[in-house]
């Protein structure tokens, strides 16, 4: 057993269920670790580039650091294809959607990066009165991108504000200002409502489209709120600073339970699977807001877990990576980084072309990358034996709707791919050539006002948003492979109909195609690299 592994004590064989997944996770000193997902060894290890949740897609690992960089490396070796150093202070996670990075930053701006070079696509500063650096990882859905500001001094929180942006672009949609103090926490956008919590005891419903406040739900307890929400099917889970895990209502925001036996302040956000949500070492049933389970930890405070094949991965204050069986609750193993863990975990099937994969990429929390659609991660996530869901939220004549999909932020100004709405879970756990069509717009971000932002790191001096150093270009995408046969299915080897979305044999997510010649799509095509039919 390599360093950093303890002995399995689960009562799974994880390094046969989870053969060939890996998981990476951030710690506080800066290291980014990648551990095998079966047994907790660790494969390899970087320092000085990781302190938020890693993202992983088509074979890279996206990360931020607490000085201000953005690092792209090989999700198989930890090697370094490039750095952006355009920021001041810790950045947020980063979300990856159709070819760009977007992150948040201490600086007060909003960046979209190229994902293969690093380069600067576009910055949108927040420009208030006083210092508002951007603590929430960007939420990108439908074409817009969503985050939260910590409007503060040195020693007061202000009122702040939840921004909408084009994603394309940058431009500014709208800006949220009835938060009376920091929204830290990344909102989430579902089903044309952005869920946003905020410090100021309140969570509030806006409408996607104008702005508008929807509705709010007030913390009882007095309590604000620092975690993400999650929105499942109907409902909305909230966990407070405080020790209450709250389920909501998602049209009207009224309250169906409250679990209220955590026992620590943290800015944890739940993680939901298979009507159960996960939260710190506790799994919580939701129909009833009961405990199933607790697992034992000296522990004080936990990340946010996410969930893959029947284990919880969840990082915690001492120092250890934790996998626990989501059935019984028992530890498989632990892997000790020494450091703290405060950023969540993410999980990629294999590092060579692989994407994220898990509840939290599934559930769009935190960050997530061009695969997410918006649905419950069952069946491929969880190895299930229900049917994968097209989406979460059920149309009226009893069918799956399909309006939570992801649009395709177009390339060199072209059109949106919106056809791959309803589609958008085939992209799940997909490589290919997702580099082929890539937009590079330059606009930099301005000049930035100096500050300070209470407990938090000092606000630096402004200075030039283009700054980076690019270690090493990612290599480009293949050309699609023609062929006219049926779909063999990228996790399990079977071969599916000709018009399948989902594998016939294992759930998992199969390939797109060209409609014309048959050549296999990243989805990211308005136009078939090998044949040019449009692919609408």
């Amino acid at each position: 057993m390599k360093a950093g592994a303890t002995p399995g004590v689960g009562s799974r064989n994880g390094a046969r269920t989870q053969e060939g997944a890996l998981v990476y996770v951030g710690s506080e000193d800066g290291t980014l670790h990648a551990v095998e997902a079966g047994t907790g060894d660790r494969l390899w290890a970087v320092e000085g580039v990781a302190e938020t949740a890693p993202t992983v897609v088509d074979g890279t690992v996206y990360v931020g650091s607490g000085s201000g960089s953005v690092h792209a490396l090989d999700a198989a070796t930890g090697e370094t294809y490039w750095t952006f150093n355009g920021a001041s202070g810790r950045v947020t996670s980063p979300t990856v959607v159709y070819g760009s990075v977007f992150v948040g930053t201490r600086d007060e701006s909003l960046y979209a990066l190229d994902a293969a070079t690093g380069e600067q696509q576009w910055a949108y500063a927040t420009s208030m009165e006083h210092l508002s650096p951007i603590y929430s990882a960007p939420n990108v859905a439908d074409g817009g991108v969503y985050f939260g500001t910590h409007h503060s001094t040195s020693n007061s929180w202000y009122p702040s504000t939840v921004h909408a942006l084009d994603a394309r672009s940058g431009d500014e949609r709208w800006v949220f200002d009835e938060p009376e103090e920091p929204v830290d926490a990344s909102p989430v956008a579902a089903d044309g409502t952005v869920y946003a919590a905020s410090l100021d005891q309140t969570l509030y419903a806006i409408d996607a489209d104008s702005g508008a406040e929807r509705w709010r739900f007030d913390e009882p307890s007095d309590d604000g709120f620092n975690g993400a929400p999650v929105v499942v099917d109907d409902t909305v889970y909230a966990r407070s600073w405080g020790t209450n895990l709250h389920a909501l209502d998602a049209s009207t925001g009224s309250r169906r339970w409250t679990f209220s036996e955590l026992p620590e302040p943290s800015d944890a956000a739940p993680t939901v699977v298979d009507g159960v949500a996960y939260v710190d070492q506790y799994a919580v049933d939701t129909t009833t807001g009961e405990p199933e389970w607790q697992f034992e930890t000296a522990a004080e405070d936990f990340s946010t877990p996410t969930v893959f094949r029947g284990t919880v991965y969840v990082g915690a204050t001492d120092g250890r990576l934790y996998a626990v069986d989501t059935g019984a609750g028992s530890i498989e193993w632990t892997y000790d980084t020494g450091s703290e863990i405060r950023a969540a975990p993410t999980v990629a099937r294999d590092s060579a072309g692989g994407h994220s994969r898990g509840s939290r990429v599934a559930l769009g929390t935190v960050g997530h990358h061009h695969g997410w659609a918006g649905a419950e991660p069952t069946s491929a996530e969880t190895e299930t034996a229900t049917a994968v869901p097209t989406t979460v939220q059920s149309a009226d004549d009893g069918s799956r709707s399909t309006d939570r999909g992801v649009d395709a932020v177009g390339s060199d100004g072209g059109p949106n791919v919106l056809w791959l709405a309803p589609a958008a879970l085939g992209l799940v756990g997909l490589g290919g050539a997702a580099w082929a069509l890539r937009r590079r717009s330059g606009d930099d971000g301005g000049g930035l006002e100096d500050g300070s932002g209470g407990d938090r790191p000092s606000h630096s001096e402004a200075r030039e948003t283009t700054r980076r150093t690019e270690t090493r270009t990612r290599p480009a995408g293949r050309e699609p492979e023609r062929t006219g046969g049926p779909p063999t299915c990228p996790d399990c080897g079977g071969r599916n109909d000709q018009n399948a979305r989902f594998c016939q044999h294992c759930g998992a997510g199969l390939p797109i195609r060209c409609p014309s010649c048959g050549s296999r799509l990243t989805g990211d095509e308005a136009f078939c690299p090998a044949c040019g039919d449009p692919v609408q």
